[in-house]
């Protein structure tokens, strides 16, 4: 802003880099603040406040701090943000028709004239689905970023032929999860462990494995490769392969999921902790790159929701390779 003046000098009266604050020849000033430390903008008082990315600012730096710095004197506030969910940026969105102080508005990408219509369609060609709509369409999807909605829940699994497994190492607080399917892919048995002594973790992933005989991938990075050497050197007679989890890995084998669960193809147990965790499981979006990030938010594991991918991946890989060569 301070630069798109500069050749207007008589505009403002005084700039306060170190405070980002602008004084304006009329005795008016804007400040900018961060929300991150929103305890430091307490006792100020504004008579307007636009808040940018609102939605993902704490929901306490708008009831605890910034709602009341335009209580005396306020005449508008400002909510400005690309969705997040349904959060509180979506409960204020809502109230447009409740409460005749708020007016709700909606935009696409597709309003923006310095963007090309192109671009966006392309983007709409490459992102997965749930990134494209909230990003580039505003539109508020259900909880956890709408990726895994509706689980289906199958307590009484068919015990067929062929299994498959997928491992997800533990490293630190986060546990080691095993999950595997059946061929139609059902869940079948899960389990995870952690604060435990590698060899004992092996000796109880080796008991399951043995158990089902299953097509078994397992997570490599870090201390995942001694696991693997293990794990393979117990039972030579399982099928145990490496995968090595990368950035774009990862996000194919949670995208995989992701369809799976929306088909209904996918099927698990009845597991609190999995299904917390497939419930919170979420992803931030980088619009400069257009590069999708998958995770479980702060204070949330997601070792359940990789393992699962996982063992969905070692499932497409080997049926993908089992049909073929049937119909050869």
């Amino acid at each position: 802003m301070y630069k798109a003046f500069q050749k207007r000098p008589e505009i403002y009266r005084t700039v306060n880099r170190s405070e980002l604050l602008l004084e304006y020849a009329s005795g008016s000033t804007i400040q900018f603040f961060s929300a991150e430390r929103y305890d430091n903008i307490r006792g100020f008082t504004f008579e307007y406040l636009v808040c940018d990315e609102f939605a993902f600012m704490s929901e306490q730096a708008w009831t605890e701090v910034l709602r009341a710095t335009v209580l005396v004197k306020g005449r508008k506030v400002l909510l400005i943000s690309t969705p997040k969910g349904r959060n509180h940026f979506y409960k204020l969105y809502q109230m447009d028709g409740y409460n005749p102080q708020y007016k709700s508005f909606t935009m696409t990408s597709y309003h923006n004239p310095l963007i090309l219509t192109s671009e966006i369609d392309d983007a709409k060609q490459t992102l997965p689905d749930h990134v494209f709509r909230q990003e580039y369409l505003a539109e508020f999807i259900d909880g956890g970023a709408g990726m895994f909605k509706d689980v289906q829940i199958n307590n009484v699994p068919e015990m067929t032929g062929r299994y498959y497994a997928g491992i997800d190492v533990g490293r630190a607080d986060d546990y080691t999860v095993l999950t595997i399917l059946n061929n139609k892919s059902e869940m079948v048995y899960c389990d995870r462990w952690r604060q435990m002594d590698w060899t004992e973790i092996v000796q109880k992933v080796k008991q399951q494995l043995e158990k089902y005989n299953p097509d078994t991938l397992i997570e490599v990075n870090s201390v995942g490769d001694a696991v693997f050497e293990m794990l393979r050197n117990e039972i030579p007679s399982v099928y145990i392969a490496p995968f090595v989890t990368t950035s774009k890995s990862k996000q194919d084998i949670i995208e995989n999921l992701i369809v799976a669960n929306q088909d209904k193809t996918l099927k698990v147990l009845q597991n609190e902790w999995l299904l917390k965790e497939l419930e919170v499981f979420s992803y931030e979006y980088n619009p400069k790159t257009r590069s999708v990030k998958y995770s479980a938010p702060f204070g949330f594991h997601d070792d359940g929701v990789m393992s699962l991918a996982i063992a969905y991946q070692s499932y497409r890989q080997a049926e993908k390779t089992y049909l073929s060569s049937t119909f050869r």
